[in-house]
């Protein structure tokens, strides 16, 4: 399992390269880059299309604050 989770450490560098780097721009996803992208140098990720569904992510916020009975910025 050590291979596929990364330590704390690493886990942390995709964060803070995207709150540093000069080539992160709002919207870009960052991530470890490298070997199966597990422990790699941080760097721009890819972002599976679903993740920028808007439709989709309209739904799944009123399913959520459906099931939970908590609104939070609605409209």
């Amino acid at each position: 399992m050590r291979l596929l989770i990364p330590n704390p450490a690493n886990a942390a560098k995709p964060i803070i390269h995207a709150a540093c780097a000069d080539d992160v721009s709002g919207g870009d996803y960052c991530g470890p880059r490298g070997f199966l992208e597990i422990g790699g140098k941080p760097g721009k990720a890819r972002v599976n299309p679903i993740a920028k569904d808007v439709d989709l992510g309209k739904r799944l916020w009123a399913l959520s604050e459906s099931m939970t009975g908590i609104r939070y910025l609605s409209e």
